[in-house]
């Protein structure tokens, strides 16, 4: 997985510095990721219950470089919030969520005003989530504290629309979607218990969904 990005990263920034500075645009900014949400199955010891990573929201940083014959190369890098909701777990966790994507396109329209990128690319798709919680077991007769820790890894590849509207010299808005296939990825599960209960660390196998990323903000031409 390390070697596909590895080689992506290549290609793109390769790309770029084969092309002269004269016919390239270079565009960096960061944005807003609207609320979404991304639902994985999992056989875990619940026996295949759904995981919904939901209300995920954040900052997106983001570097395009387009040429005047059309080629469109994008990076970008993401962190949101992000909130867990189990089939059958109900625990109120506190949790982030990352990704990382290059791509390289086409730009059917690249004028000073107005700029259309569509892009393939590829990524990886990053959660970690804590909970903490005491209670009164009554079988024990006794308080105790519950820790639990959860994360995500998966590698994505998918597509990118983005366009840039220019209303003044260098100073740009923009709004993109990315829509990506999330392949089967690792699930990482550990509870922690102050006592009574044996603690548990284990690792599933998630099955593949889809990912979709709609971001609007600001940029900048230079």
């Amino acid at each position: 997985m390390k070697k596909i990005i590895g080689i992506a990263l290549i290609l793109v920034f390769g790309s770029v510095a084969a092309l002269s500075a004269d016919t390239w645009t270079n565009i960096a900014g960061f944005g807003w990721n609207l609320p979404m949400e991304e639902t994985f199955s999992a056989n875990t010891y619940n026996n295949g219950e759904d995981i919904v990573l939901e209300s995920q929201t954040g900052i997106q940083g983001f570097y395009m470089g387009t040429h005047r014959n059309g080629l469109a190369v994008k990076a970008d890098t993401s962190l949101n919030y992000s909130g867990i909701n189990h089939e059958i777990n109900n625990t109120p966790y506190i949790g982030v969520n990352e990704t990382v994507q290059v791509g390289l396109g086409y730009a059917p329209i690249n004028s000073g005003k107005l700029t259309l990128a569509v892009v393939g690319q590829a990524g990886l798709d990053v959660s970690a989530f804590y909970a903490t919680m005491s209670r009164f077991d009554t079988q024990a007769n006794k308080k105790i504290t519950e820790e639990y820790e959860e994360g995500f890894v998966s590698f994505m590849l998918g597509g990118n629309v983005t366009a840039i509207y220019t209303p003044k010299s260098n100073f740009s808005v923009f709004a993109s979607c990315s829509v990506n296939r999330v392949f089967p990825g690792v699930y990482v599960f550990k509870s922690t218990f102050s006592d009574v209960y044996a603690n548990t660390d284990d690792s599933y196998v998630t099955n593949a969904t889809i990912k979709i990323i709609p971001t609007v903000g600001v940029c900048w031409k230079f």
